[in-house]
């Protein structure tokens, strides 16, 4: 008894690992006349965990309280390996981005071992690495220069001109067809999309200004004389605007359009979006709402039934984009 006391006494003094120490005190205070339901109150376990380690101990002295190997398949990667994999994954590089297909060949060709995709995909999600399709940014982008002129402009019309109301204008082209969407199914069971595989369409014309008022309208055709057909209605309506447009070339290019806005300067200020930067546009989240409510993992009865939608979710849905934070460069 005592001899135990002493090797466990020693042991106890030495050990610096946290765990190891509970058990060798667990151990040590049965030895020292205290009952196993009173060591447990005293370090705070089960009596059934101080009666386990007591007998390990028992069985296999000082050995018997260190934890044992988990059992399992061995690493193949080492951890220097993984180290270095870990840095040259986090160089990210847009030109060359890192497929399941390009991570599997660079961890065989470092390390020499033949991995899955599945199990590539699994050790990149251990190393807090995550799949994504990535935001889209257009690679003609309009310099930092000329996206802070842009902001710079903003403020400066609304200052000069604050009878004018600002409005954002966009158009977009909707397919009689489904656009994928997830949805819930159960699990095992196949969930197929219906598409009609035709080619009618219906454009869309969009307004949004930056106190929720909007005017959206449906055309059959995307070109300059539609487009001053809707831009006087908007006039008609709202009178005094500045106007923020993108460089379509129905828009910039046009003859009819760029006399028309010469001839109704006093009371049309135009803006122009930077070059490839639709993000900045608030309309364009109007249309992805719609999309997905209107044509989202379903298919319409005809192309008449889907503009008559359509129509009644650009009517009546409140849009909330904050058009500050989207004209900020």
């Amino acid at each position: 008894m005592n001899r135990h006391i002493e090797i466990l006494g020693k042991a106890s003094e030495k050990e610096k690992e946290a765990k190891i120490l509970k058990r060798i005190l667990m151990v040590l205070y049965t030895f020292k006349e205290e009952t196993i339901r009173e060591v447990g109150k005293r370090l705070n376990c089960s009596h059934p965990t101080v009666l386990y380690w007591k007998k390990r101990y028992l069985s296999e002295g000082l050995e018997g309280l260190k934890t044992r190997p988990k059992s399992g398949k061995p690493r193949k990667i080492s951890r220097r390996q993984e180290s270095n994999l870990k840095k040259i994954f986090s160089n990210e590089n847009s030109n060359k981005p890192w497929t399941t297909k390009r991570a599997l060949n660079l961890i065989s060709e470092k390390t020499e071992i033949n991995y899955s995709q599945r199990q590539v995909t699994r050790i990149l999600n251990r190393w807090n690495f995550g799949l994504t399709s990535g935001r889209p940014i257009y690679w003609h982008r309009a310099p930092e220069e000329e996206i802070k002129k842009f902001g710079k402009k903003n403020w400066y019309y609304k200052n000069k001109y604050p009878n004018y109301q600002l409005f954002c204008e966009d158009e977009s082209t909707f397919l009689y067809d489904s656009i994928s969407r997830k949805v819930w199914v159960l699990k095992g069971r196949e969930y197929r999309r219906k598409v009609t595989g035709s080619h009618q369409k219906v454009h869309a014309y969009g307004f949004l200004s930056e106190n929720s008022k909007k005017m959206f309208t449906l055309r059959n055709n995307l070109n300059a004389k539609e487009f001053l057909k809707v831009l006087s209605k908007l006039l008609h309506k709202f009178r005094k605007i500045i106007l923020i447009l993108d460089k379509a070339p129905w828009h910039k290019k046009s003859r009819k359009v760029q006399k028309y806005l010469k001839k109704r300067r006093r009371q049309l200020k135009i803006i122009w979006f930077p070059t490839g930067c639709p993000e900045m546009n608030p309309v364009e989240e109007s249309w992805r709402q719609a999309k997905e409510e209107v044509n989202g993992g379903r298919i319409h009865e005809n192309l008449e039934v889907m503009k008559k939608e359509l129509r009644y979710f650009l009517r009546y849905n409140e849009f909330k984009q904050d058009m500050v934070e989207y004209l900020r460069p």
